[in-house]
């Protein structure tokens, strides 16, 4: 059993897992179109139709930059568990923020999409275990505090931040 399939194991049924899972998900098949999803997408209190738009909006923005930086970085499987790896030491050592972590879901998917596109069909659960790790991360922050900082992550507030990105990107439209 791969590393991946323990992590998931430990945490079925968890909200944190089956937000992962649709955010990697989402992205993967918004992106790579010939990738088949094993994780059907299920909103829920955690998952809402306005995190997942965010998270779109994110990767959409970020891609061309992106997709240089990454493909100069990653040119294999190992690679890319690498790149994946530094961004979680990198997000350990910063404060929790919607915008950081909406920024770290999609750079984490777009990276899986790069890798799917060139033939590591593996690489959508390691997006998805690095997804699972911030959020049980952030969890046991909160569990360890005696009290809740109004940046921690919380799903309704993280729902409400992303309702408010899309109202204002639906005013700027108009």
């Amino acid at each position: 059993m791969s590393v991946v399939a323990v992590q998931f194991s430990e945490h079925a049924g968890s909200a944190e897992l089956q937000f992962a899972k649709g955010v990697v998900s989402y992205i993967m098949q918004q992106y790579a179109s010939n990738w088949t999803s094993p994780h059907r997408i299920e909103f829920s209190n955690t998952l809402t139709l306005d995190i997942l738009a965010s998270v779109y909006d994110t990767a959409l923005i970020s891609k061309a930059i992106f997709e240089t930086d990454f493909d100069y970085k990653a040119r294999n499987l190992q690679d890319f568990i690498t790149v994946v790896d530094k961004r979680l030491r990198e997000w350990s050592s910063i404060s929790y923020d919607h915008d950081n972590f909406l920024v770290f879901c999609a750079t984490t998917s777009m990276s899986a999409v790069y890798m799917v596109r060139k033939g590591h069909e593996e690489a959508p659960e390691y997006a998805v275990l690095a997804v699972l790790c911030v959020l049980l991360s952030e969890k046991q922050k909160r569990e360890r505090s005696t009290r809740e900082p109004s940046s921690e992550l919380n799903w309704k507030c993280l729902d409400a931040f992303c309702k408010k990105i899309g109202e204002e990107k639906e005013e700027n439209e108009v």
